[in-house]
């Protein structure tokens, strides 16, 4: 399937190692390309997330699974949330009088009422909740990673101190 000429162009990126490796750096940037992708509310979340980490060189499988944060059960709080967010972004730059949404008007005017706080909520949703991600996956890996420095520093320092 790689094979086909519409990979030509990511085809060798494909092979990076950092895309399949775990270590420190691919795993945030996985996580925060997962994270970003899932906040968009466009269909094929994934290829975003696939495209994001490529581009980035993060861990591909761990951006892949990251959208998996947005799935039927999480749409409506997590478009809700985005609207809120969408609404208040607005009003902080720009006061706006909200909308009452009539049920006599059509659907595309209610889209249009509500499109567009949406569509900034959720890419400033996206950009915040890929910041922390990448934040907090740096943190967790630092503090796991000297956990297990003391841990054997310790253990060396015991065998020392057992010894006659």
């Amino acid at each position: 399937m790689l094979d086909h000429r519409i990979f030509n162009s990511v085809r060798h990126r494909l092979h990076a190692e950092t895309l399949w490796h775990l270590n420190k750096r691919s795993l945030a940037g996985g996580l925060a390309a997962g994270l970003f992708a899932a906040f968009i509310p466009f269909p094929l979340q994934m290829l975003i997330a696939a495209g994001l980490a490529i581009a980035w060189q993060a861990n591909m499988p761990v951006a892949l699974v990251c959208t998996w944060v947005s799935n039927p059960l999480t749409y409506a709080p997590i478009f809700y949330t985005n609207y809120k967010i969408g609404l208040y972004v607005l009003t902080l730059f720009h006061p706006i009088q909200t909308t009452v949404i009539e049920h006599d008007q059509s659907i595309l005017t209610q889209i249009g009422d509500i499109g567009g706080p949406f569509i900034l909520g959720s890419f400033c949703a996206a950009i915040v909740a890929s910041l922390i991600g990448y934040v907090a996956a740096r943190a967790i890996w630092r503090i796991i990673t000297l956990r297990k420095l003391y841990r054997r520093r310790l253990i060396r320092k015991l065998k020392k101190a057992s010894k006659p």
